[in-house]
């Protein structure tokens, strides 16, 4: 009998460069929406998904970029429920760790723009 594909060994496997692409697919694209800025109701799950999966500073930037450019509270509410804060801080940890200030930068201004309480 076959058996069930195990999604974290795909994970393990994926190629850098199709977590830029799916990044694109997935985040850009639906900023592209009615008002064509922020993230779309509904994209929180995959945007966390990419976060824990993002490795290069590009694609770190491009998922903060397009957070930042989010203002419907709901969908910033929701980011911060899936683990936004958790991810934050790992990058944070990693930014300083490789002196890589520009991420640091970006890091900040999200935190700032991020509902938290």
């Amino acid at each position: 009998l076959p058996h069930p594909p195990n999604r974290a060994e795909d994970a393990a496997a994926e190629d850098p460069s199709d977590v830029a692409d799916r990044i694109t697919d997935a985040v850009v694209a639906p900023l592209r929406g009615a008002d064509g800025a922020g993230l779309a109701p509904g994209a929180a799950a995959e945007v966390l998904a990419l976060m824990r999966r993002a490795r290069r500073i590009g694609e770190r930037m491009l998922l903060m970029r397009a957070v930042l450019a989010t203002e419907d509270a709901a969908v910033l509410q929701e980011v911060l429920k899936r683990g936004a804060l958790k991810e934050c801080n790992r990058w944070l940890v990693e930014g300083k760790a490789e002196q890589q200030t520009t991420l640091l930068a970006e890091l900040l201004r999200l935190l700032q723009h991020l509902p938290i309480t």
